[in-house]
C-alpha cells in the first residue's frame, strides 16, 4: 500500500489561506449570532447530544491540481486535528472532498454517506482488510468520489456539552479514487477548521448569557440575559425604574449568573398631621415601613400599622393626643383622643348618641386640651293610656209634675277611649307629654232626667216654709231624728210618708228641692197638722 508523503510548500500556502477564511468566517458567525441573541428572549444552549447535524457551507480552494492518481488513503486521515465528527442514529457520517476537475475550486457536498456503526473499529482492534481492497497484483477500482460532509451541532436548549463521536477507521486496503489528490487533504482541513470555528463561537457566546431573578415589589421572576450590569437586566425584563423607586443593588452595579436584582416601586402617600395634609413618596409595602422611612415612627400613627399600601391613594394620619372629660348618663369619664372634633372625641370615649341627645360643646368643635363634653341624653316615646269619657245629664220638661220633682228616665254610664302621647325626657326626667291622637273604645251613656214644670198654688208658695223647716231641722236636709231615727230630712218625713206624696227611698237622700215640692203635696193633702211645728208655716 501507497504511504502519504509529506505536505508540499504550495499545500501549506493553501492550508494558511484557508485558515485565514476561516478565523474570518468565525468571526462573522460570532456577530450573526451576538446579533440574534439580542433579540431572542430565551436564547438556547448548545448541545451537541443530539444526532441533528448541520452541514457546513461550502469551501473553495484554488490550488486544486487534477490527478487521476489512484491511492490508498486511510479513513483516519479524514479526520482534522482531532475535530469531532457527529454521529446519529447509530450511522457514522464519513467526510470525503469532492473537488471539481480543471483547477475550479471544490465545493463541499451537503451529502452524508452513511456507514453502519457496526464498521467503526474499536481502540486496539486489528485492521481487517476490506472485502472490497484490492489483492496485490491485481488491478486497481476506481471508486466513486468520496464526499466529506462536517457536521456541527446545532443549539438545543437542553446543554451546552460538546460529545464528540469519532469517524471510523477504514479498513486497510481500501483504495479510494481521489480526482486531486494534491489538494484535496488541505480542503478536507480547511472545512473542519471552519466548523469548529463556528462552533467554538456558538458555545462561546451562549456562554455569555446569565439567568438572573428580578423581585419586582415582591414578585419574582426569572430573567435570561446578555447584560452586563442591573440596569440592563431590568431593560431586557421590561421593567424601567422610576427616579423614585429603589433599586438594589444600584442600576450600574454588574450581575453575575444566578443573581438577584430586586426594585420597590415608589407610592405617593397622603399624610395627615392634625389636620395639615401632605404627599411624600416612599418604597414601603405597609403603613408602618413608611412612617419609618418619613422618621414619624414615635408619632401617633393613627391609621393601621399593618394596612398595606396601594401604588396610588393612600392616606397616613398622625395627630398628638389630648385629654378631655365626657359627661354622659350621670357619669364623667376622663379620655385621652387624637380626633379632630368633638364628634370623634365622643366616638374614642364609646358614646352613642340617640337621635335627639344633645351635645356641647356641639359635635364639629374642635378638639383642645382639658375640653369638658357635655351629653344630655333627650328621649321621646309615645305612650298609650286609657282615659274615661265622662256621661251627659240631660233634662227633659214634664208639665204633669210640680216643679222641684225630678225624676231620672235613664241612667248614664261613662264611657272610655285609647289615647296616645308622645312623652320626652332630659336625662331620664319627664318635660313634656303630649296628646297626639285617641280612639273611643267605649261609648258613653247620657243621663236622662224629667223636670217638673208644674206650678203650685200661689197660696201655697205663699206660706213660710223656710220657717218650718228651721222649726223641724234647723233647715238640714240631711238631718235624722236623734230620738228615734225615725223622720228624716229637713221636713221630718218617716219613709212612709214620703211614699205616700211619691217619693223614692230615704227623704234625707232625696235634693232640698225634691223635699220642698213633696212637702208642700203633703200640705195640699193633710194640712199644717202634719208637722209638729205647722203653725210656723203661717209666721
Amino acid at each position: 500500500m501507497g504511504r502519504h508523503s509529506a505536505p508540499t510548500k504550495r499545500e501549506l500556502r493553501a492550508a494558511a489561506a484557508a485558515a485565514k477564511k476561516a478565523a474570518a468566517a468565525e468571526t462573522r458567525a460570532a456577530d450573526q449570532a451576538a446579533s440574534a441573541a439580542n433579540q431572542a428572549v430565551e436564547p438556547q444552549a448548545v448541545d451537541v447530544t443530539e444526532s441533528t447535524a448541520v452541514s457546513m457551507t461550502s469551501v473553495s480552494t484554488t490550488d486544486v491540481e487534477v490527478s487521476d492518481e489512484v491511492v490508498e488513503t486511510p479513513a483516519s486521515d479524514l479526520q482534522a486535528s482531532g475535530e469531532p465528527v457527529g454521529v446519529s442514529d447509530g450511522r457514522v457520517a464519513t467526510a470525503t472532498t469532492d473537488i471539481e476537475p480543471s483547477g475550479e475550486p471544490g465545493d463541499m457536498s451537503d451529502e452524508v454517506v452513511g456507514m453502519p456503526a457496526s464498521d467503526v473499529q474499536a481502540p486496539g482492534e486489528p485492521v481487517a482488510p476490506a472485502a472490497d481492497a484490492v489483492a496485490p497484483g491485481e488491478p486497481e477500482v476506481a471508486a466513486e468520489p468520496e464526499t466529506v460532509t462536517v457536521a456541527a451541532a446545532t443549539s438545543h436548549p437542553k446543554s451546552a456539552a460538546v460529545k464528540p463521536a469519532r469517524l471510523p477507521r477504514a479498513p486497510l486496503g481500501v483504495q479510494v479514487r481521489r480526482p486531486h489528490t494534491s489538494n484535496s487533504r488541505m480542503a478536507r482541513y480547511a472545512a473542519v477548521g471552519i466548523g469548529a470555528a463556528v462552533l467554538g463561537a456558538t458555545v462561546g457566546f451562549v456562554n455569555l448569557s446569565k439567568h438572573v431573578d428580578v423581585v419586582i415589589d415582591g414578585k419574582q421572576q426569572s430573567v435570561t440575559t446578555y447584560a452586563a450590569d442591573v440596569e440592563g437586566v431590568l431593560t431586557d425584563a421590561g421593567v424601567h425604574p422610576g427616579p423614585n423607586d429603589a433599586v438594589t443593588p444600584s442600576l450600574d452595579s454588574k450581575v453575575t449568573d444566578g443573581g438577584t436584582v430586586s426594585l420597590v416601586k415608589s407610592r405617593d402617600v397622603s399624610v395627615v398631621i392634625d389636620g395639615e395634609t401632605t404627599v411624600k413618596s416612599v418604597t414601603a409595602y405597609t403603613t408602618q415601613e413608611a412612617v419609618e422611612q418619613l422618621g414619624l415612627a414615635d408619632q401617633d400613627v393613627v391609621s393601621s400599622r399593618s394596612q398595606r399600601l396601594p401604588l396610588t391613594g393612600a392616606t397616613i394620619e398622625v395627630a398628638t393626643y389630648d385629654d378631655v372629660s365626657v359627661a354622659v348618663d350621670g357619669d364623667r369619664t376622663a379620655v385621652s383622643t387624637a380626633a379632630d372634633d368633638v364628634e370623634g372625641a365622643l366616638a374614642d370615649a364609646g358614646v352613642t348618641l340617640g337621635e335627639h341627645d344633645t351635645v356641647s360643646p356641639g359635635l364639629d368643635e374642635k378638639v383642645t386640651a382639658g375640653m369638658n363634653i357635655k351629653v344630655t341624653r333627650v328621649d321621646q316615646q309615645q305612650v298609650t293610656e286609657t282615659r274615661t269619657i265622662a256621661h251627659k245629664k240631660v233634662e227633659k220638661d214634664n208639665p204633669d209634675e210640680y216643679i222641684g220633682i225630678d225624676e231620672v228616665v235613664t241612667d248614664g254610664a261613662d264611657g272610655t277611649e285609647k289615647v296616645t302621647f308622645l312623652v320626652s325626657t332630659v336625662d331620664g326626667e319627664q318635660t313634656s307629654k303630649t296628646e297626639e291622637s285617641s280612639e273611643v273604645t267605649k261609648e258613653p251613656v247620657d243621663e236622662v232626667t224629667s223636670t217638673g214644670t208644674k206650678e203650685f198654688p200661689a197660696e201655697v208658695n205663699a206660706l213660710n216654709w223656710e220657717a218650718l223647716g228651721y222649726c223641724e231641722s234647723t233647715n238640714n236636709p240631711k238631718a235624722v231624728n236623734q230620738q228615734n231615727h225615725m223622720y228624716f230630712g229637713e221636713y221630718q218625713f218617716s219613709e212612709q210618708t214620703w211614699a205616700g206624696v211619691g217619693g223614692t227611698g230615704n227623704p234625707a237622700d232625696a235634693p232640698a228641692e225634691e223635699q220642698l215640692a213633696r212637702a208642700k203635696i203633703l200640705f195640699m193633702q193633710y194640712g199644717a197638722s202634719q208637722w209638729e211645728c205647722g203653725s210656723h208655716l203661717y209666721d
